[in-house]
């Protein structure tokens, strides 16, 4: 396996998307994956200067993604890193989640980055629990609790 920065054609993610999209329509929380929104938003991550969007491949094929984001702190100068959104599909999590997150860690510093921050929701099911301990493992520590209401 290995990770790039990807600069190619957004057409490529649609069926690690797709795939995203059949295990996000049933979660609790009433959030929907619209399609083409999403994919403008992948496009929209390699054409920022502050953004990137890297890919996971095993061999020639695309097996996941990962949105990724520098931005000033809001409380002084560093420059932070934070994951946007990342999937993997699923035979290849485990060592292919990690390969991506260390991807994005190595890509935080070259951008001379002090932090970085990733997240794990309610909306990853059964992967939640897992991914919130590979964090702490890889030596994360718990930032922030988020709230959601649907209105």
């Amino acid at each position: 396996m290995k990770t790039e920065i990807f600069k190619g054609d957004i057409k490529l993610l649609v069926p690690i998307a797709i795939e995203w999209q059949k295990k996000a329509s049933g979660n609790d929380f009433g959030i929907t994956m619209d399609m083409p929104y999403h994919l403008a938003d992948l496009q929209a991550l390699i054409s920022n200067d502050d953004t990137d969007l890297l890919a996971l491949y095993s061999g020639d094929k695309i097996i996941g993604y990962m949105g990724i984001m520098l931005y000033r702190s809001p409380l002084g100068e560093q420059l932070l890193a934070n994951e946007r959104y990342y999937y993997v599909l699923p035979e290849y999590r485990g060592f292919g989640s990690l390969r991506l997150i260390k991807a994005a860690m190595d890509w935080a510093k070259t951008k001379g980055c002090t932090h970085i921050q990733f997240s794990v929701n309610k909306m990853a099911s059964s992967m939640y629990d897992k991914t919130c301990k590979l964090y702490e493992k890889l030596g994360m520590k718990p930032f922030e609790m988020s709230f959601i209401k649907e209105l």
